[in-house]
């Protein structure tokens, strides 16, 4: 895990501000240091940077408590890099041959492309969610979801620092939720807010952090039962998927791994073909065409995975 991924947005400001008051000190006192009011940062967040090594304490006394940058260019390269990261989700790039590999859902496909384009051209988010098994055709579309550029993509659990941080650090235009019936239900209330009027907001140790979003929610579950029926409600389009057929899987995975993996069509046709005797699930197939060369090489995996299954396993 980066630097960044363990600050927020306000470690970032705090380094910036750092930064710029330690070289006006610099040229005019000869001296580095600052109080955290003039910051005016939370004191967790210097505790959390000061707990990273990126700041320290230079000074000490019953009154007064003085900070500096720890190493300048470790906290320039994390700027740096935020900046970019940051900039990257609110310029979204959809490639041109966007869902390409995919084959049928053709009406569930204008309705996203134009979900998409009410959101990045009108800042008017229209937001889609996607269930039905794992191995359905909602799994391909996902996957060609995250090929679009400034999509910010996290699992149900996000990440330690939780969804508010997420979006309030990164502000996405496009945000995708990866089996959101798994996500924890601390995490609604914010996503409730963002889907129905973009605000979200945070009060924590009396302060009070908020942000107006202009983004569009793709989501994915398994079962729309976990749901709350509030946050089934914010979703403008609900598509469900049937697990694919047997022929309807090896056409795709085969598309998926000629167009996307590069393989030679005999040899992408064979995996998939193999593959769908034990499975549906595009991620599989995906999986194995990175690490083989040949037919022969196929043979060899798939009978490790089926010697190594588990008891648990579902085979088609």
């Amino acid at each position: 895990m980066s630097l960044l991924e363990l600050i927020n947005r306000d470690g970032v400001t705090l380094l910036k501000k750092a930064l710029e008051l330690e070289e006006k000190q610099l040229q005019k006192y000869n001296s580095r240091g600052w109080k955290i009011s003039e910051i005016g940062a939370p004191p967790s967040v210097v505790k959390t940077l000061e707990n990273l090594g990126l700041i320290e304490k230079v000074y000490e006394s019953r009154s007064m408590k003085l900070y500096a940058i720890k190493d300048r260019e470790k906290a320039e390269e994390i700027i740096e890099e935020y900046e970019k990261k940051r900039d990257s989700y609110s310029s979204v790039k959809i490639p041109d041959d966007l869902f390409s590999v995919v084959e049928g859902h053709e009406d569930v496909i204008a309705v996203i492309k134009k979900a998409l384009e009410a959101t990045l051209n009108h800042s008017r988010p229209v937001h889609v969610l996607l269930w039905g098994k794992p191995a359905s055709g909602k799994s391909i579309i996902l996957e060609e979801l995250r090929r679009i550029g400034g999509c910010l993509v996290i699992g149900s659990h996000a990440t330690r620092a939780g969804l508010f941080d997420l979006l309030y650090t990164w502000r996405p235009r496009v945000l995708m939720i990866d089996e959101i019936d798994k996500m924890p239900r601390k995490e609604f209330p914010v996503l409730l807010s963002l889907m129905e009027s973009g605000l979200i907001k945070e009060v924590k140790y009396g302060r009070l952090r908020e942000a107006q979003l202009s983004t569009m929610v793709i989501a994915a579950a398994n079962r729309i039962s976990r749901l709350p029926e509030e946050l089934l409600s914010r979703f403008h389009f609900k598509f469900y998927f049937e697990e694919y057929s047997k022929e309807d899987f090896i056409r795709i995975a085969t598309n998926v791994l000629v167009k996307r993996e590069g393989l030679p069509r005999d040899l992408a046709q064979y995996i998939a073909e193999k593959a769908a005797l034990r499975t549906r699930d595009v991620r599989e197939v995906i999986g194995l065409a990175r690490i083989v060369g040949s037919k022969d090489e196929v043979d060899a995996l798939l009978e490790i995975k089926d010697r190594r299954r588990g008891p648990d396993s579902i085979n088609s």
